[in-house]
C-alpha cells in the first residue's frame, strides 16, 4: 500500500507545482542530459520523508463481547 500513497503524493504535488511554477522554469529539465536528470531525482528522493506516508500504527483490538446469560440481546460487556 505504501507505493499507492507515494504515487498519490507525487501526483498531487506535481499538479500543484505545475500551477505554482511557470512553464519556462521547467525548460532546464527538458534540456538536461538523462544522467544529470537522474542524479537530481536521486538527490530529491533521498529527501523524501517516508515516515509521513507510513501506515498508522496498529492498536490492540478489544476482546470479543462476553454476554452474560440473563441480559438483553443488544448489551455487550467487555470486562
Amino acid at each position: 500500500m505504501l507505493l499507492y500513497y507515494i504515487a498519490n503524493e507525487l501526483a498531487t504535488t506535481y499538479t500543484g507545482m505545475m500551477i505554482a511554477i511557470p512553464e519556462p522554469e521547467w525548460a532546464i529539465f527538458y534540456a538536461m542530459r538523462t544522467a544529470d536528470f537522474a542524479a537530481i531525482l536521486r538527490d530529491l528522493a533521498q529527501r523524501v520523508r517516508l515516515q509521513a506516508l507510513r501506515k498508522s500504527r496498529k492498536r490492540p483490538q478489544k476482546g470479543r463481547c462476553k454476554r452474560p446469560k440473563h441480559t438483553q440481546e443488544g448489551t455487550c460487556f467487555n470486562g
